[in-house]
């Protein structure tokens, strides 16, 4: 009996140019597309509502329980936070900045109308009418957002 010893040819090179420019190449793909993803955080939501400046807590946005919450409209306007998840919220409990034209509730309040606010979707429904005109003719607004 013969015993035959298996014929191997040259032996391959690990490492080949060709190997590290791929394995580069696609070390910087990676690398690019995590700096894409961390440099173009989310774009704030759009109002579609030109009287409206800005709201707070953001729409969608995940914020504090003890967060305030405020509406601030533009000069020509009045408004108010009409409601906090369906619970009407009396003028009284509203603080006005006049000269920023915002309405704030603060739900931390020991009488808040609210109480605390729940961990998880809120929403706010607010009105504002031009000034000197009837508030029962104002337009309604709502925006929700998430809260800790």
């Amino acid at each position: 009996m013969t015993v035959s010893t298996p014929q191997f040819g040259p032996r391959q090179r690990l490492v080949t140019p060709y190997r590290v420019i791929v394995t580069a190449l696609l070390a910087l793909a990676a690398g690019l597309l995590v700096l894409a993803a961390r440099s173009h955080p989310n774009p704030p939501p759009a109002f579609h509502d030109s009287v409206v400046r800005a709201v707070s807590p953001a729409p969608g946005s995940l914020g504090l329980r003890q967060s305030e919450i405020f509406v601030e409209i533009d000069p020509a306007y009045d408004g108010t936070i009409e409601q906090v998840n369906q619970t009407t919220i009396p003028e009284d409990q509203l603080k006005r900045i006049p000269n920023l034209l915002r309405v704030t509730y603060d739900p931390g309040q020991t009488d808040a109308a609210t109480g605390r606010l729940p961990a998880g979707r809120n929403c706010v429904l607010y009105k504002y009418w031009p000034v000197g005109t009837d508030p029962a003719r104002g337009t309604e607004r709502s925006w929700c957002f998430n809260l800790h």
